[in-house]
C-alpha cells in the first residue's frame, strides 16, 4: 500500500467536547440547612437560589433531616430531603434550572419518593390526576412536559403514579400497580424531544435497576401537544390540592441512563485539506466511543449557509474505548470550503462538531491510504431506496449488484472503472418483494458481501 504525498493546507483541531452526547446536569440531595427551600415571602432560601419560586403564596417547600434510600441507588441517604403537601390552599412551586437541552437531545431525572399517605389525592376514577415532578422550557414556567402524575390506587391507603407527556394529552398513562404508602420507590423519567410537532416522547421506570442496563420502560406516551417546545432546561415540582404529602430525595437531571456517565464520544482530531482542485481529503480520530451507529460528512460555502450532506453513512465502532481512524474523500463538485461531521447514536440521536474550513493549496501534507471497505447500507431495513457507500484503495473496475436470497441478480449499481476514494450509490427497490437480498462489491482482487432488508 502506498503512501500518497499531496499538496495540502491542514487544519487540525480537538474537538473532545464536541460529540460529547452525555452530561449530568443536576444533582439534587437538598443537603442544605433545614428550613425554605426558596425565597418566597421572604423565606430561608437554603438553596442559595438554586430553586426558584414560579406560583403559590403559601405553604412553601421546606428542607428536612432525614434522607430517602432504596437500595443500589447511588444517591440514597444524602443530605437531606424535600418536604411537598396536598392543600387546597395555594402552595408554591419552584423550579431549578439546567442547560438548556434543544431538539434532538435526551433528558434523564430520577428521583427518590416517600408518599406519606393519600390524603388529597384524586380518585383512581381519574384520567389525568395531578402532576407533582415535571419538565418546563428553559423560559417558561407553564408548559409542563413529562409530567409525574399521581393518583389513588384501587385499594385504600395505595396510590398510581402515571407519565403525561403533555397538558394537550387528553389521559394520562398509568403505572397500574398499587403502591402502598409509606414506602420509598426510584422513579425515573426519560423525555426525548424532537424538532416539529407531535413527536416529543416521555417515558417512566418505576423502581428499576438505574445502574445496570436500560430496560424497557413501564410506561410510555408521545406528546399530543401542536406546540412544539424549542428546549427543555428546567426540573419543577409542585404541591396542590390532587398532589401528594411526600418526600423527594436524590434527584439527578442527565443526558444518560444510570448514575455514571458512560464512555464519550470523544473526537480528538477533525482535519480537512485540499487534494488538488476537486478533491478534499478529510481525516478525523475518536478516542472512546459510545453507542455511535456512524458518520455523516457535511459541508458548505460559508459557516452561514445550510450544510448538504456528501457522504452515506460511515459505520462507528459502537461503544469502544479504543482509539479509531476515519477517513473520507468529497469527490462531489463544488467542494466545500466549511465541512463538518453529524454523528448518530444507536438511538438516532445525532450530534455536529465544529466545522474546519478548507482555505487553499499550501505545501506538503500526507494522509493515510485508503483502504478498501464496503459499508452497511444505510437505512437498513428500507423501503424502497437505501444508500450503499463503499472505499476503493487502488483504481479499480468496480461492480456492484444486488442479488435476491437465491443469487440471481436483481440489480447493478455500478459496472465502471474508478479511483481512489470514497463512494455512494443508491438502490431502488420500489419493484422488488419484501425479502432479505444480498449486495457484493468486487474491485480488482477485492470483494465483499453483505445483506440488506427491504421492508414494504
Amino acid at each position: 500500500m502506498r503512501t500518497h504525498c499531496v499538496t495540502a493546507f491542514l487544519f487540525l483541531f480537538s474537538f473532545a467536547p464536541a460529540f460529547t452526547a452525555t452530561a449530568q446536569l443536576i444533582t439534587e440531595d437538598f443537603a442544605y440547612n433545614n428550613g425554605q427551600l426558596t425565597s418566597l415571602n421572604g423565606g430561608a432560601n437554603v438553596s442559595d437560589s438554586a430553586w426558584m419560586s414560579f406560583s403559590g403564596t403559601g405553604n412553601p417547600l421546606l428542607v428536612g433531616d432525614g434522607s430517602l434510600s432504596v437500595p443500589g441507588y447511588a444517591h440514597s441517604g444524602v443530605g437531606g430531603k424535600l418536604k411537598i403537601v396536598a392543600t387546597s390552599a395555594s402552595a408554591e412551586d419552584a423550579f431549578r434550572t439546567f442547560p438548556a437541552q434543544p431538539a434532538g437531545t435526551t433528558v434523564y431525572v430520577s428521583f427518590l419518593v416517600a408518599v406519606l399517605d393519600t390524603l388529597g389525592l384524586t380518585p383512581n376514577s381519574n384520567v389525568t390526576g395531578d402532576h407533582f415532578v415535571s419538565l418546563l422550557p428553559s423560559t417558561s414556567s407553564s408548559t409542563f412536559v413529562a409530567r409525574v402524575s399521581i393518583r389513588r390506587g384501587t385499594v385504600s391507603g395505595t396510590y398510581q403514579l402515571g407519565l403525561r407527556a403533555s397538558a394537550s394529552n387528553a389521559a394520562t398513562e398509568w403505572f397500574v400497580p398499587n403502591l402502598a404508602s409509606g414506602g420509598t420507590h426510584l422513579v425515573v423519567l426519560r423525555y426525548r424531544s424532537v424538532q416539529g410537532a407531535q413527536n416529543d416522547t416521555a417515558s417512566l421506570w418505576v423502581d428499576p435497576a438505574f445502574d445496570g442496563p436500560e430496560p424497557s420502560a413501564d410506561l410510555a406516551q408521545v406528546t399530543a401537544s401542536t406546540s412544539d417546545v424549542a428546549d427543555v432546561g428546567r426540573i419543577a415540582i409542585r404541591q396542590g390540592s390532587g398532589t401528594p404529602n411526600a418526600e423527594l430525595d436524590g434527584i439527578i437531571v442527565s443526558n444518560f441512563w444510570g448514575s455514571t456517565p458512560p464512555l464519550p464520544l470523544q473526537l480528538v482530531s477533525f482535519s480537512a485539506f485540499q487534494l488538488g482542485d476537486n478533491k478534499v481529503q478529510l481525516n478525523w480520530e475518536t478516542l472512546s466511543e459510545t453507542g455511535n451507529y456512524g458518520f455523516l460528512v457535511q459541508k458548505s460555502a460559508t459557516q452561514q449557509d445550510t450544510y448538504q450532506t456528501v457522504s452515506g453513512i460511515i459505520p462507528g465502532h459502537g461503544t469502544t474505548n479504543v482509539p479509531q481512524s476515519y477517513a473520507f474523500v468529497d469527490s462531489i463538485q463544488p467542494i466545500g470550503r466549511f465541512y463538518r461531521l453529524e454523528q448518530i447514536d444507536l438511538d438516532q440521536e445525532v450530534h455536529f462538531s465544529e466545522p474546519v474550513q478548507v482555505s487553499g493549496v499550501a505545501s506538503v501534507g500526507t494522509f493515510r491510504p485508503m483502504t478498501f471497505t464496503l459499508d452497511q447500507n444505510y437505512p437498513d431495513p428500507f423501503n424502497p431506496t437505501t444508500a450503499v457507500s463503499y472505499q476503493l484503495s487502488a483504481a479499480s473496475e468496480v461492480k456492484l449488484a444486488v442479488y435476491d436470497i437465491l443469487g440471481r441478480e436483481v440489480a447493478v449499481l455500478v459496472n465502471e472503472r474508478k479511483a481512489p476514494g470514497r463512494y455512494e450509490a443508491t438502490f431502488d427497490a420500489s419493484r422488488l418483494a419484501s425479502g432479505v437480498y444480498i449486495y457484493r462489491l468486487t474491485a480488482g482482487q477485492n470483494g465483499a458481501s453483505r445483506k440488506m432488508i427491504l421492508l414494504k
